[in-house]
C-alpha cells in the first residue's frame, strides 16, 4: 500500500516467493485495499514452482542461480554476491532512537490521552490579529493525526476552517514543533486525531503558547 500510494504505476511486476500460509492469509485481508491494476502485477508463490515462472519472464543467463537461472559470479557462486545486494541485518548504529530531551520528562509539558477511534481538540483563544501560536508535542508511542483549525467564536455551531491540513505524524522518537502567525482573532484549535486507530489510545505530551503581536517602536 505504501508503494502504491507514493509510486503509482512504477511497479512493473512483483514476485513474492517462499510465501508462508500466514502471509497468504494476511495478503487476502489487505488485498481489497489495493487497486485492480496493482493486484494484477503481484504474483505470490510458495516453496515450489516459482523458479520456473521466473525463467519464463527473465532470461536464464541473466537470472542469478539462486533464483533458478544460470548466472553466477566469476568464482561460480550462484548467490551472485558481486552483482546482487542481499538483505542483511541493519547495523545498530543506524537504529533510530528516542530523543534524550523528552517532553514527558519536562514539568511544564501537559499530558493528553486520545482514545482509540476519537479525536481531541485543544482550543486557544487569540484576542489580537498578528499573534503567534507556538507548539510542540510528542507521543509516548506510535503516531498521531494532527491539524490546526480556526473558527471565529467558541460557538459549537460556528464553521471550522482548516489552516494546517491534518496528517499523521510519527512523534514517538522526536517531538514535532511549529509556529503559526494568526491573521485574525478567534478560536484556534490544535486537533489530535486518533480516529484511524481501532486498537491503540495515544498518550501525548505537549506545550503550547500564544504570544501577542510584536510592537515595532521604530
Amino acid at each position: 500500500m505504501t508503494y502504491e500510494a507514493n509510486y503509482p504505476e512504477r511497479l512493473k511486476t512483483a514476485y513474492i516467493i517462499n510465501a508462508s500460509v500466514y502471509f497468504s492469509l494476511i495478503f487476502s485481508i489487505i488485498k481489497p485495499l489495493l487497486s485492480g491494476n496493482t493486484i494484477k502485477k503481484i504474483s505470490i508463490h510458495g516453496k515450489e514452482g516459482w523458479k520456473e515462472n521466473l525463467v519464463e519472464v527473465i532470461d536464464a543467463d541473466v537470472l542469478p542461480g539462486f533464483l533458478g537461472g544460470n548466472r553466477t559470479d566469476p568464482d561460480g557462486n550462484a548467490n551472485c554476491v558481486q552483482s546482487v545486494k542481499h538483505g542483511q541485518n541493519i547495523p545498530k548504529e543506524y537504529y533510530m532512537t528516542k530523543s534524550v530531551n523528552r517532553l514527558k520528562d519536562q514539568p511544564t509539558a501537559k499530558r493528553l490521552i486520545v482514545s482509540r477511534k476519537s479525536k481531541t481538540p485543544i482550543e486557544l483563544e487569540v484576542d489580537e490579529s498578528g499573534s503567534t501560536i507556538e507548539y510542540e508535542f510528542e507521543t509516548d508511542s506510535k503516531d498521531i493525526g494532527f491539524g490546526l483549525f480556526y473558527k471565529e467564536t467558541a460557538n459549537n455551531k460556528c464553521e471550522c476552517v482548516e489552516l494546517i491540513p491534518k496528517q499523521r505524524i510519527d512523534t514517538h522518537l522526536s517531538s514535532e514543533t511549529g509556529l503559526f502567525l494568526c491573521d485574525k482573532a478567534g478560536i484556534y484549535m490544535l486537533m489530535f486525531d486518533n480516529t484511524y486507530s481501532w486498537i491503540h489510545q495515544k498518550e501525548i505530551y505537549y506545550k503550547v503558547q500564544v504570544s501577542p503581536p510584536v510592537i515595532n517602536l521604530n
